[in-house]
């Protein structure tokens, strides 16, 4: 593997994303600490070690048995141990249950919670361990069910069926029947290797051994990862949720308070110009409470608590906080709690994310203190293109790179096509009209003398003149494009490979098309490989 920055490609493209990398701008003003100031860390680790009052022994338990129940290396059980020694610390990072574990900007936010918990265990002299919160709570079905990769000159987007009709956690659905017809559909899809079959063995063993499409997810996760010390962490396993009953409690208790921060937030977020990204619907609980399988949003009237939708659910506050505390698994985090949250649980040193979390994160610094924590570090997600040899040798014969290929190839499509067209069509066509239309209108003014109904006629006759030359032009255009054929279609792989659908191959490319030519190793290879670029730059990997 060799790996490239590729200057000017932005994380995201909003303004809010662009500053907050670059270290610069207002937006600073709602992080209280920026990742890529060095004594950030050291300042949150103070932090922590000051306020952090999770059960150590308990969470690391937990952690220990669960990561061991779905396959994950020694390397990682050792890690998830060593979240009992007082100190520890952890890099966070997580994303909710893709199937065949989704972007491959979800491999990205592992990788760099990875380096960066082994760059500040030397840096801080205490153990930092990398946590994956694998976000099984989610219900956006849409979201999770895509996977895509490329095909030939362009793209392939299988689906996962079985959305169901109401919300349901996706850690709550099963990895069934619809996984098995989707892998049956991928290994068709997917070209005929060497690794194919074994590949697809251990997605369907995964399957078979989920007991959920999270626990298939967290499986092939903690496969993909099995050399590293990255630990899995599910808020829907129940040894996990028991310690998050008192985040529960005092969440229900504390709703108008956090109603408030978040409008605190959101207010001050549109003041420094940036949109929001979070919704606020005001008397918001911010809690999800389980009815009949389904996670109803909750809202709240002074001192009684009720679905928002289904006012059967709820009850007074001071019910719902016991049933929290007695029963944790009745309710769920929203993207407004769920990051206080992990804080509770974890002792957070940073997190790890993309510009989705940078932008939501930046309206969330009141909401964190009206539960006495503070905002931890938001680390930007390494951001890579992987480049196949093919590609890389388009690259090069057509002299561009992977910037270019982001920045749309039409401007170099022409250039190929100019290149070859020595004849110049399109100065000659358009010389042709030209010349032949002044001529053909002088000659219907001297023919209207003879006979004024001739203009009816001859503007007939002109349309059928300008169709057969618009005809001509384009049949001569695809002798051209044809004779261009090989760098043309080069240039529609590359786009089709690096930029699909005109955005970073990372936003919808799976890991599963390239573990299935390049070898189920190729993570192990990454974690080896990627650096942790500072200042923030996108890479390219040549594989």
């Amino acid at each position: 593997m060799r790996v490239e920055p590729v200057p000017g490609v932005a994380l995201g493209p909003a303004p809010a994303v662009r500053q907050y990398v670059a270290g610069q701008g207002p937006v600073l003003e709602r992080f209280p600490y920026h990742p890529f100031r060095p004594e950030s860390f050291r300042e949150r680790l103070r932090y922590l070690h000051a306020t952090y009052a999770a059960d150590r022994a308990a969470l690391a338990r937990a952690l220990v048995a669960e990561n061991a129940r779905i396959g994950a290396g020694q390397a990682a059980l050792a890690a998830a141990r060593r979240l009992a020694e007082p100190g520890a610390v952890a890099v966070v990072t997580g994303q909710q249950p893709g199937a065949c574990t989704g972007p491959l900007y979800t491999i990205y936010k592992a990788v760099t919670a990875i380096h960066l918990a082994r760059r500040q265990e030397d840096d801080l002299g205490v153990p930092v361990v990398p946590v994956f919160w694998v976000g099984s709570e989610d219900h956006d079905f849409q979201e999770i069910a895509p996977v895509e990769f490329p095909a030939g000159d362009g793209w392939t987007r299988l689906v996962l069926d079985g959305q169901p009709p109401r919300r349901v956690s996706v850690g709550h659905l099963p990895a069934g029947p619809a996984v098995r017809d989707l892998l049956d559909r991928l290994e068709e899809a997917l070209p005929a290797t060497e690794f194919r079959a074994g590949v697809l063995a251990r997605l369907r063993q995964a399957a078979g051994e989920a007991a959920d499409l999270g626990d298939w997810f967290a499986r092939l996760m903690a496969w993909l990862f099995r050399d590293t010390p990255l630990v899995f962490c599910n808020p829907l396993w129940p040894s996990v949720r028991r310690l998050e009953a008192p985040f529960f409690a005092l969440a229900l208790e504390r709703y108008p308070e956090v109603d408030a921060a978040l409008a605190a937030g959101l207010a001050a977020w549109q003041r420094l110009g940036f949109e929001p990204t979070v919704e606020r619907q005001p008397g918001a609980v911010n809690l999800f409470a389980y009815a009949d399988g389904e996670r109803v949003p909750l809202v709240g009237e002074g001192e009684r608590i009720r679905g928002r939708d289904r006012p059967e659910v709820g009850g007074t506050v001071a019910e719902l906080r016991a049933r929290a505390l007695a029963d944790p698994a009745a309710f769920s985090t929203n993207v407004v709690t769920r990051p206080v949250a992990q804080g509770f649980l974890l002792p957070d040193l940073a997190y790890v994310g993309g510009p989705g979390e940078i932008q939501y994160m930046g309206v969330l610094r009141e909401v964190f203190r009206v539960f006495g924590r503070e905002l931890p570090p938001v680390y930007p997600r390494t951001s890579v293109t992987l480049v196949e040899p093919a590609l890389a040798r388009y690259l090069e014969k057509q002299g561009i790179g992977p910037r270019d290929v982001f920045g749309g190839l039409e401007a170099k499509r022409r250039e190929v096509l100019d290149r070859e067209d020595r004849i110049g069509l399109g100065v000659r066509f358009g010389e042709l009209r030209e010349g032949f239309y002044r001529q053909y209108d002088a000659l219907v003014e001297t023919l209207v003398q003879l006979d004024p109904s001739l203009r009816q006629v001859a503007a007939e006759n002109r349309r059928q003149i300008a169709f057969q030359l618009d005809r001509l032009q384009e049949k001569a255009a695809q002798a051209l494009r044809k004779r261009c054929e090989v760098d043309l279609r080069q240039l529609d792989r590359l786009s089709a490979h690096l930029a699909p659908h005109g955005r970073l191959q990372e936003r919808h490319a799976n890991v599963v098309y390239f573990l299935v030519k390049y070898g189920p190793d190729l993570v192990t290879r990454l974690v080896e490989t990627l650096p942790l670029p500072e200042p923030w730059q996108h890479l390219a990997v040549y594989l």
